[in-house]
């Protein structure tokens, strides 16, 4: 338990909080005949069922229960992101990281997370892991390009949504993100 305590107290290196810090989940209803295997499925059915603020429940308890647990950090980090906890996503999908660096996927989600928080920096450094794992990620094309723009490089910005542009040029986000660097251009 002492190693547990530890664990979750320790201090990740981005925001100096302790990882508990962004869990409220009072451990009463934790039920201590669940196995983190039991509450993956259980996280697992419930996100599945489109119950996402249960899934993150659970699947918070089960990461106080089993913090080296990378299968539970990887979905906790997924739920979290979809269900719009980033705080939380970010925090466990930068620890899932540190032992999976070749998920650009889960890369391109921290990314997304840092952005929603408003963390533009660390946002672009983890898009650019993504794009090194997965360099036609579409997705991941726009979101650098957009928070190249929000961190004001417009020129970086180009060169991301030119890339995006010649996989759909049709695409909203695209064409809007165009029209926005295409503005900006006309300013300078």
């Amino acid at each position: 338990m002492k190693k547990l305590q530890s664990i979750t107290q320790t201090k990740d290196d981005l925001s100096h909080q302790p990882i508990d810090y962004f869990f409220d989940t009072p451990g009463d209803d934790w039920d201590e005949a669940l196995t983190t295997a039991g509450a993956f499925e259980e996280g697992k059915a419930l996100y599945q069922n489109g119950e996402i603020e249960r899934a993150i429940t659970v699947m918070k308890k089960a990461f106080l229960a089993d913090p080296y647990n990378q299968k539970l950090n990887k979905f906790l980090g997924l739920v979290s992101y979809k269900g719009k906890e980033y705080d939380i996503a970010a925090k466990v999908l930068t620890e899932f990281l540190k032992e999976n660096e070749g998920s650009g996927e889960y890369w391109y989600y921290l990314a997304m997370s840092e952005k929603k928080l408003g963390n533009y920096e660390r946002a672009l450094k983890a898009a650019q892991e993504a794009l090194k794992h997965e360099p036609e990620n579409f997705q991941n094309l726009i979101n650098l390009a957009d928070v190249s723009r929000l961190l004001g490089n417009v020129d970086r910005a180009l060169t991301y949504v030119t890339r995006a542009q010649s996989i759909d040029p049709t695409n909203k986000n695209v064409v809007k993100l165009s029209k926005l660097l295409e503005k900006a251009t006309s300013l300078n």
